[in-house]
């Protein structure tokens, strides 16, 4: 089932020790809100996600990542995240499309054969990241994970398939049938992005690329 007409979905603050439980449910955010991703993981929440999808809003003034945890922690399995579009200005000019995951303010992530699809849609001047995250730390493993592509793509750039900034660590095994990829654009998503505070390393046989593999 999909939860439908919702501005947002919001967990947080569980109890301490205890884990919030879902599995076989779709996220989306079919209406505007304001900095709203279509579930927001937050105030010390602890969540465990399963067989779950999550697409952010096409249309959306702030809000527009599938999945955005802010100083919580999440562990997914087999799950769909996929980005959606903002009408809001962003770094570079034009729209950009959303994130699948954003983590923020130490947060912490566990993915285990997951999908990750930056925002690609008409009107996007830059690509979504597939992982977007920031002071925070993700383990992965056996997931795909794609930046958006703009269209048309002569706008701009691709999204980037992970992109860590601000302290934050990211650790990803996998095997020959994953991939990390930058999406397409007159300048191509990077497969992985790290400024220099933080840290990325792959293990396995994956297929890193940027824009077309």
């Amino acid at each position: 089932p999909v939860l439908p007409n919702h501005r947002q979905t919001t967990i947080h603050s569980t109890p301490p020790g205890a884990t919030f439980y879902l599995s076989g449910l779709g996220f989306e955010a079919t209406t505007l809100g304001v900095g709203a991703a279509a579930l927001n993981v937050e105030l010390g929440a602890t969540v465990v996600l399963k067989n779950c999808k999550a697409r952010g809003a096409n249309i959306s003034p702030l809000g527009f990542e599938a999945m955005r945890v802010c100083g919580s922690e999440v562990h997914a399995i087999r799950c769909e995240f996929r980005g959606g579009v903002s009408h809001s200005p962003c770094a570079f000019v034009g729209w950009c499309g959303g994130a699948a995951v954003h983590l923020q303010s130490n947060s912490r992530f566990a993915a285990d054969s997951c999908t990750f699809q930056g925002g690609s849609f008409p009107l996007t001047a830059v690509g979504g990241d597939g992982l977007r995250i920031s002071d925070s730390m993700a383990t992965l493993s056996r997931c795909n994970l794609v930046g958006g592509t703009p269209t048309p793509n002569a706008a701009l750039r691709g999204g980037d398939g992970i992109a860590a900034t601000n302290v934050s660590s990211v650790r990803y095994s996998g095997n020959n049938l994953n991939l990390i990829q930058g999406g397409d654009g007159s300048t191509s998503g990077r497969a992985v992005f790290s400024d220099v505070s933080s840290a990325v390393s792959i293990h396995g046989q994956v297929t890193l690329c940027s824009a077309i593999c």
